[in-house]
């Protein structure tokens, strides 16, 4: 442990580094879910096939953060049932959840 650096310090820095894998993870989520919100305004085999194939990009993500990594292996296990909506435009996208889907971080 660096000099300086107490036990609390160094746990911030892990939280901390779980904060930024949340964030960044949440940010190639939230444009993903917005990619299918579009293709339900104008659905083409295209693009469905194109967002198929982009699923797995976010959803094969590994963290090295153990509660987002489940989370997201869970989602990507449901991959099928979540896509409905490539062959069924009219079906809601409802799969994005809430905040407290997914793992909380704390701060401070």
């Amino acid at each position: 442990m660096p000099v300086g650096t107490t036990r609390s310090s160094r746990r911030l820095l892990i939280v901390d580094r779980h904060a930024k894998s949340l964030d960044d993870f949440l940010d190639h989520y939230r444009a993903y879910y917005a990619s299918l919100q579009d293709y339900r305004v104008g659905p083409t085999k295209e693009l469905a096939e194109k967002l198929r194939l982009e699923f797995d990009e976010p959803f094969s993500t590994q963290t090295k953060y153990a509660a987002l990594d489940d989370r997201i292996a869970e989602t990507a296990a449901k991959k099928d049932e979540l896509l409905t909506v490539l062959s069924l435009p009219e079906a809601t996208v409802w799969w994005f959840p809430t905040r407290t889907y997914w793992p909380q971080v704390k701060s401070g």
